[in-house]
């Protein structure tokens, strides 16, 4: 799996290494990339639903849904700039295993809705 490219982290990110040489963060934001699509991948997946599995695994950087690229890129953001480390006034306050509202937001869509 492969829902968004180095490039287009460290652009979304606005760091200044762009170039297609390593950069000095690139093992890192690549961890975190492949964290971001995992996590993604992990809230959207519809466990019974053998078609949407497939649908899933055929996207890449070029065929996966804007809005589930967006997602992936601001978890990407949100793992790099909240490390774990940080118990400061910024870190986010996030209720026990839920994802940060605006990954929610982009992502409401895909989700398959739970029934109680």
């Amino acid at each position: 799996m492969a829902w968004a490219t180095l490039l287009e982290v460290k652009a979304h990110l606005r760091l200044s290494d762009w170039g297609e040489s390593p950069g000095p963060e690139d093992t890192d934001l690549q961890l975190k990339l492949d964290q971001a699509e995992d996590i993604v991948q992990t809230y959207i997946e519809r466990p019974d639903d053998a078609d949407w599995a497939d649908e899933i695994a055929s996207w890449d950087d070029t065929t996966v849904p804007p809005g589930i690229k967006a997602a992936v890129l601001c978890m990407v953001g949100h793992l790099y700039r909240f490390r774990g480390d940080d118990a400061g006034p910024d870190a986010p306050k996030a209720e026990h295993g839920f994802l940060p509202p605006q990954v929610v937001n982009l992502l409401h869509r895909w989700r398959d809705p739970a029934v109680a």
